[in-house]
């Protein structure tokens, strides 16, 4: 994606985003379709959240402090909704290029491949849907702060219009500089506010314009594909088993050592 910078003027930075709760809910409680069966990610994932055992120890160590941590008051939907969250985010990988203000989202999962590109199509339409939201409320702020601006210096317009028609009324000729400076100083404030009036007025029908414009300043670069790497994690799981094999060992070699040494000090 491009289009956006984190530092953009109405302060959205899809790093934040794509991290919040709203997001990842919003994802997770999608649509999705494969083989003719529709489903959400918190059903399609609804098998493993209560899973314990797994082959990598980092994952059975989680897995375990997740079910520990799952408060009691928690229905079974709750605690799927919340794996199915913490599954997605995990899987995501969002960079951002602050020079070319191109914008990467990558999903990794182990699931169907149409699945992940499903993900992916959502996740920028929702990122494209915020953005679009934030702006619209924006504009909505400003318009408003605009209008009051706007009734304000008009009634401050009218009433300067009116002073000077009482001016003139009671004033047929000038006779003193005092009056004639007096008539300047009112003409000068209608003056001004009529420019203020005028600007103000342009840029409320650019703001309301803006309140409804569903166009997005992000645009697709580069349509989602799947990755040439499978993303297996096999050697990996197999070198943490290796390495928790060894620990044991080590383990149980310093413990049969100690009992020995122990034996033989009492003979």
């Amino acid at each position: 994606m491009a289009g956006i910078s984190s530092n953009n003027s109405l302060g959205f930075s899809i790093s934040n985003y794509v991290k919040s709760e709203a997001f990842l809910e919003e994802i997770v409680l999608k649509k999705y379709s494969l083989n003719d069966q529709s489903f959400t990610l918190v059903g399609y994932w609804s098998d493993n959240y209560n899973k314990l055992f797994s082959i990598n120890p980092i994952s059975l160590v989680s897995n375990l402090n997740q079910r520990l941590s799952f408060r009691d008051n928690l229905s079974e939907y709750d605690k799927q909704t919340i794996y199915a969250k913490e599954k997605l985010s995990e899987a995501i990988n969002y960079s951002e290029d602050r020079l070319t203000s191109l914008h990467k989202v990558n999903i990794t999962l182990t699931d169907d491949p149409e699945l992940t590109k499903q993900i992916v199509q959502n996740i920028y339409q929702s990122i494209v849907d915020y953005s679009t939201s934030v702006t619209n409320i924006k504009a909505t702020e400003k318009k408003e702060f605009i209008l009051s601006r706007v009734n304000q210096i008009k009634n401050d317009l009218e009433n300067s219009e009116e002073e000077l028609k009482i001016f003139l009324e009671s004033n047929k000729i000038f006779s003193s500089p005092s009056l004639e400076l007096q008539k300047e100083r009112i003409e000068r404030d209608i003056y001004v506010y009529t420019q203020l009036y005028l600007t103000l007025s342009d840029q409320l029908e650019v703001a309301k314009i803006d309140e409804k414009d569903t166009t997005s300043s992000i645009y697709l670069l580069d349509k989602s594909v799947l990755s040439g790497y499978n993303g297996s994690n096999y050697f990996i799981e197999l070198f943490y088993v290796n390495l928790l094999l060894l620990f044991f060992i080590i383990l149980l070699s310093a413990f049969i050592n100690k009992n020995t040494l122990f034996i033989y000090k009492q003979y």
